[in-house]
């Protein structure tokens, strides 16, 4: 029993959205080229249309392109070299 309430849930990660910009998209093609969506609609929604797994991986994927986005605007790879 327990097997097919986690195999319905990582369907919902497969399952195409039915509204918004990305639909037609499932949320695990969504989370590769725009996680922050996916964590808005997961936050925002009331109805679930992906795991709090994907969301979670999203959230550190997001923080991870922000810390490489501070990299860059504060110069840090090239800090000292002058």
């Amino acid at each position: 029993m327990k097997f097919d309430i986690l195999e319905k849930a990582a369907d919902l990660d497969n399952k195409p959205l039915t509204f918004g910009k990305y639909e037609g998209e499932a949320p695990n093609e969504i989370a590769e080229h725009d996680p922050q969506y996916i964590i808005w609609m997961y936050d925002n929604l009331d109805y679930k249309n992906c795991t709090l797994d994907l969301r979670n991986e999203c959230e550190e994927m997001y923080s991870f392109e922000d810390e490489k986005d501070m990299d860059v605007f504060y110069d840090l790879d090239g800090w000292g070299e002058h």
